[in-house]
């Protein structure tokens, strides 16, 4: 009797797991969302672009800003101490031009790591906007806007990469020295990409400015906390002075200051500039760090 209980039990078992859909199984973790529901539509694609500026913000609020003049030897290192053992201070290696197997899990590897990041999230709105446009043609305008605001991040997020990780443009009279790897989509998990040449680099992140000034100019917004046309062309200034062409630099500078709405800031603002989140009149792109998780 208990043996025909026991095959009774295991019956009913089988039966409910044969009636469990895939679909049931099949959940969304809690609190995420992946990204072909994330772009269902123009909602998802504002969210995507916030979470995309969160991003750019969440490296400059870490290693990438100090690299600069911690390899320099811009800085003074107080080393102390916690009961006798000596303490791991941040960006260390970096600032006695060290290198080790581990250093993947160091500032070198964070700062890939993160513009990356970004640059993935970057992405996925510039592929997912056409196939919105298509969708929900009344929306094109923001769109399009969104749009131009991604490809300026994006050419942000590779020249950042390309200060950190490749030689200035200059390093040869062609640009051919190795750049980075030039990412326009997310790619496989065992997909490997190779580096571009600096030249190839540079290329698309003008290309990337170019197109984004274009599409904001069309759709023109002011907010010192995004990337606007003015900014586009900001950047575009300071990637034709890496390159050493003078005239293209002083061009694109002479255009926002054409364009009016900014002034230089009094001594006594200067530092308020760059501690507070308020605007000042000197801002033409601030990225808002507070908060950045």
């Amino acid at each position: 009797m208990k043996t025909v209980y026991k095959y009774s039990i295991a019956l009913i078992l089988l039966a409910t797991a044969m009636s469990c859909s895939k679909s049931f199984l099949d959940k969304q973790p809690i609190g995420q969302i992946g990204r072909d529901g994330l772009f269902q539509d123009v909602q998802g694609a504002r969210v995507a672009l916030n979470g995309a500026y969160n991003r750019v913000a969440y490296y400059y609020a870490r290693e990438f800003t100090l690299y600069g003049d911690v390899a320099s030897d811009d800085v003074v290192v107080l080393q102390s101490s916690t009961g006798g053992s000596g303490q791991q201070l941040t960006m260390f290696d970096e600032y006695n031009f060290q290198s080790t197997r581990d250093g993947e899990t160091s500032a070198v590897g964070h700062i890939w790591l993160n513009i990356l990041e970004a640059t993935n999230n970057i992405n996925n709105i510039i592929n997912a906007v056409p196939d919105l446009k298509d969708k929900y043609p009344k929306s094109k305008g923001e769109l399009d806007s969104i749009m131009g605001q991604a490809l300026i991040l994006r050419a942000l997020c590779h020249f950042d990469l390309s200060k950190v990780y490749a030689q200035q443009y200059k390093f040869t009279a062609d640009a051919s020295h190795l750049g980075v790897p030039v990412l326009l989509k997310t790619p496989s998990p065992k997909e490997l990409i190779a580096r571009k040449t600096m030249k190839e680099t540079y290329a698309q992140i003008i290309a990337d400015l170019k197109a984004g000034v274009d599409l904001l100019n069309q759709h023109p917004f002011q907010n010192r906390f995004a990337a606007t046309s003015q900014a586009g062309m900001a950047l575009l200034s300071r990637v034709y002075l890496c390159m050493g062409e003078w005239d293209n630099a002083l061009d694109y500078a002479n255009k926002v200051i054409q364009q009016g709405g900014f002034s230089l800031v009094s001594g006594n603002d200067y530092a308020t500039m760059f501690l507070k989140d308020s605007v000042q009149s000197e801002m033409i792109f601030k990225l808002f760090c507070r908060k950045v998780q």
